[in-house]
Formats: C-alpha cells, sequence, structure tokens
C-alpha cells in the first residue's frame, strides 16, 4: 500500500481528512483510549508497545509506512489495546470514523489491504506474547521520561521507581548517569529533559534501515 491510496479515497472522505505530523517519542495512540480517527501512517515508522498493570512494558513490534495503524481496535470497536509512538519523524492522515466506515463498506480494495494489514499485525502481536520480550530496563527509564515530557505531567524519583518496579538504587544511578551526559536535570524532586530530540535518537531503540 502507497500514498495512491489517498487517490482512490472518495472526494467526501478527502475533504475530512486531518494531517498529523510527530517527532521521535511523541504518542500517536493511547492504550486505553477510544480513538476518533482512523490512522494511515503515511511517512516514518511507529513502535508498538504494552504498558503492563505492573508498570513495566511489554514491546510488540515496529511498523513502517504506509499502512493503518490501530485498525484491529477500529472493527473490533473497541478502545486501543497498545501505545503507539512515533520511531522516527512520522507524517499521518487522519479519517473521522463515520467516513472510514462508510469508505471501508464502499471499496473492496480497501478492505482486503486492511484485512493484509491486520493479519501482519496479529502475527507480531502473537509472537510478543510467546516471547514475552520487555523493554530494556534503560529504554524503559528514557520512554517514561519523554512520555512526562509530552504530556506536561511533572516527574519523579519515586513515580519512576513505582513505574519500573526497580531498586531505588538502580532509579537512583540512571538519573546519576543522565545527569553527568547533561541529558536532564532535578530541581525540586522533578526531573526534566535537557535534550529531548538527542534522547530520543540515541536511547530509544530504532528499526535497522532497509
Amino acid at each position: 500500500m502507497d500514498h495512491s491510496i489517498l487517490d482512490q479515497c472518495p472526494e467526501q472522505v478527502k475533504e475530512q481528512l486531518v494531517y498529523r505530523r510527530y517527532k521521535p517519542g511523541d504518542i500517536l495512540l493511547l492504550q486505553g483510549e477510544r480513538e476518533e480517527y482512523a490512522h494511515l501512517l503515511l511517512e516514518g515508522s511507529v513502535r508498538v508497545f504494552k504498558l503492563l498493570p505492573d508498570g513495566s512494558c511489554s514491546q510488540i513490534d515496529y511498523f513502517e509506512a504506509v499502512q493503518f495503524i490501530g485498525n484491529i481496535e477500529l472493527f473490533a470497536r473497541v478502545p486501543t489495546m497498545n501505545m503507539v509512538e512515533a520511531a522516527t519523524p512520522c507524517f499521518t492522515a487522519c479519517i473521522p470514523l463515520a467516513a472510514f466506515y462508510s469508505w471501508v463498506e464502499s471499496d473492496a480494495a480497501l478492505c482486503r489491504t486492511l484485512i493484509e494489514d491486520m493479519a501482519v499485525q496479529i502475527v507480531a502481536f502473537n509472537r510478543q506474547i510467546m516471547l514475552g520480550k520487555s523493554l530494556p530496563r534503560q529504554e524503559h527509564f528514557w520512554l517514561l521520561l519523554l512520555e512526562a515530557d509530552r504530556s506536561g505531567k511533572p516527574m519523579t524519583r519515586q513515580i519512576l521507581q513505582d513505574c519500573m518496579s526497580v531498586s531505588s538504587r538502580t532509579i537512583n544511578r540512571l538519573i546519576q548517569q543522565a545527569s553527568e551526559k547533561g541529558l536532564i536535570k532535578v530541581e525540586d524532586g522533578v526531573i526534566t529533559l535537557c535534550d529531548r530530540d538527542r534522547i530520543a535518537k540515541q536511547y530509544l531503540k530504532t528499526p535497522d534501515p532497509i
């Protein structure tokens, strides 16, 4: 599937498209939320992971443009099951759900494409369940800080410790290492980022180039 899919989009749907750009580390889809749009990833790549009840993360896979993301939930009509984060700069076309469902019902080729995409995603989800693979500790640390920075919520040592389910000694060591590199600062107990872009590029795993 490529950008030509938008050329086949009905005019009444094209008129309702909303385009969005994301930087590495930005969250495109939030676990547990109900989406108002179908999201077509036109450029870039995303990382899909699940936040577990104990605060840890289970990474599922990376997906490249061009494809719909979150389409399994759209067809099941359930809240988003996983987090979707920009691994590289991303550009998406967002389609209001009513217009999206109308388009799918009238376009057999689009319906087939979506089924193929969902098959690929389901295989990735099942593989991850079998592997039980979790995010590396340092990557989880940076992911939590990046998300707090994006949302504007204060981040503290205790919140990090609770979310990562590690000892205070581990958290203190991670914070000390990040501070010495000039990547974060701690003021009045609140941790803030000093170089978001450098952190996203250097410390969050990105897919290998094809």
